[in-house]
């Protein structure tokens, strides 16, 4: 993977395939800034994104009311001007949620990258299961089991590190931004290791932020309680756990889809194959 260094606005970013990401020493120090600003009371957040935001929505709903239409969310078939911004980190994500149905970036991602027609098995496992991925999970394989350690409606109350399962007994684990919320994620992968079947696959998705992964040591609550900002070089864990990997990186798909689908250029989608024992 060829990355070119560049110095912006008193940062160090990287470009390349991923996109550009921030150098983790960068992201903990912008951390602590504003952690000690929230505790000397020295903090106050613009209110402009939230005001930029919801203008730009009415005028993609004027748009949409006109019949300009120049994307279709791959999850829904919703047709409309353009996906409706949000805000994240006090910062305005343009392309950010379908106007139909919701759906975010990556669950669009999702449905382009991953081929439904093709059968993953008998048995699936979603965990903190997400409605948008439902449908496109559920066409995978004949029984879905949805999994999350709190949630109420879920068929199994568990903890990724720990699964509740035989080994060898699943078909395919599908877990989108997931692993940046589990304390131990080494743990986690090697439970989906050792409950996939000699066929399973993992289908996974984390955002990718920084040029090397950052580890926090807790939740963070600045950062959405993610333990971790993932790099590129988490692909090295997943190849650890016994996996071969599949990337499918969003900047790889033809530039018309990539734009109808409003997916993000660095975004990418793992898909993880159990590699049998040594």
């Amino acid at each position: 993977m060829r990355l070119k260094q560049r110095l912006g606005r008193g940062r160090t970013v990287v470009a390349g395939e991923w996109g550009q990401l921030q150098a983790p020493e960068d992201v903990a120090r912008d951390m602590e800034a504003l952690r000690r600003a929230l505790e000397e009371g020295r903090h106050r957040p613009s209110r402009l994104p939230q005001v930029v935001a919801r203008f730009a929505s009415k005028v993609i709903a004027v748009a949409d009311r006109l019949g300009l239409r120049r994307v279709q969310c791959p999850v829904c078939g919703h047709k409309a001007f353009s996906y409706r911004p949000d805000v994240a980190g006090g910062v305005v994500v343009w392309n950010s949620r379908c106007a139909g149905c919701r759906a975010a970036a990556r669950h669009r991602l999702f449905a382009v990258v991953v081929d439904a027609s093709a059968s993953r098995g008998d048995v699936g496992l979603h965990l903190a299961p997400e409605r948008w991925l439902a449908e496109p999970v559920a066409a995978l394989v004949e029984t879905v089991l949805t999994l999350d350690i709190e949630r109420a409606k879920v068929h199994v109350h568990a903890d990724a590190q720990m699964l509740p399962f035989r080994d060898e007994s699943v078909d395919l684990i599908v877990c989108s931004d997931v692993l940046e919320h589990i304390p131990d994620d080494a743990l986690a992968l090697d439970e989906f290791r050792r409950v996939l079947s000699s066929e399973g696959q993992a289908v996974i998705h984390v955002p990718v932020l920084v040029t090397k992964t950052l580890e926090y040591g807790y939740p963070d609550p600045l950062q959405h309680h993610h333990y971790r900002a993932y790099g590129p070089d988490v692909r090295d864990r997943f190849t650890a756990a016994g996996f071969s990997v599949t990337t499918s990186l969003a900047m790889g798909i033809g530039k018309r889809e990539r734009r109808s689908a409003g997916l993000k250029v660095g975004d990418a989608l793992f898909q993880l194959d159990r590699l049998p024992v040594s």
